[in-house]
């Protein structure tokens, strides 16, 4: 089965959808990197959702986070460049589209608000923290057609970023096309920032994750 075009990529024996038109995953079907695993299978997976736009002669791909919900909405933050598109689609964990109220950008920043109808099914909502001390493990978790949700994890690292924007911090991890606009969590399982772009570094010998601080929100 392929839902459309949110869902095309992901192994048909993962997804099963009842009678009244509702879907799940299979989370065995999610790839793991430890020691995020658990819990990015039991939570990470649950505040993030997938966002599609048409540029026309393709998609492009990317995710995002639910970072407030009231009665009959949602707020997702991702990055500008993953919401700044035509017909907008956002998916949650368990294949439900949600209609685009709005996009906002926050000024000067590669960050977007979605704002969304709110889903039937159970969504989690991220609780927000600081980055932490160079050294410190995260993990990210965003989209791989190949292989639908993933979950890298890596280290955050103290170098100076190239046309840096005010806050802006590095990390390394086994991160790819899909994961833009993901969140970046720490072990505590809170949202620190959000996957905006990369780099190779200077000596070429490794590629430089760079994300917003979730401060932008505050």
């Amino acid at each position: 089965m392929c839902l459309g075009l949110l869902t095309c990529g992901l192994p048909q024996t993962a997804v099963a959808c009842g009678s009244d038109g509702t879907c799940s995953v299979d989370e065995s079907a999610f790839t793991e990197s430890k020691p995020f695993a658990h819990m990015a299978l039991s939570g990470w997976i649950r505040a993030t959702v997938i966002i599609q736009g048409d540029q026309g002669s393709r998609y492009e791909i990317g995710a995002g986070v639910i970072v407030q919900e009231d009665s009959i909405s949602l707020t997702i933050v991702t990055a500008y460049h993953v919401a700044n598109h035509r017909n907008l689609r956002v998916m949650t964990s368990d294949l439900e589209v949600l209609d685009v109220y709005g996009v906002a950008r926050v000024e000067r920043m590669d960050i977007a608000l979605v704002r969304t109808s709110r889903p039937r099914g159970w969504v989690r909502v991220a609780s927000i923290a600081m980055p932490g001390p160079a050294g410190s493990q995260i993990g990210v978790v965003g989209f791989k057609p190949s292989i639908f949700w993933s979950a890298s994890s890596g280290n955050l690292i103290d170098v100076t970023l190239p046309a840096s924007g005010a806050g802006e911090f590095a990390f390394v991890c086994d991160c790819g096309s899909g994961d833009s606009g993901g969140g970046v969590w720490n072990a505590n399982g809170q949202l620190i920032g959000i996957l905006t772009g990369h780099y190779t570094s200077i000596d070429g010998s490794r590629i430089v994750f760079v994300a917003e601080p979730m401060s932008v929100l505050r």
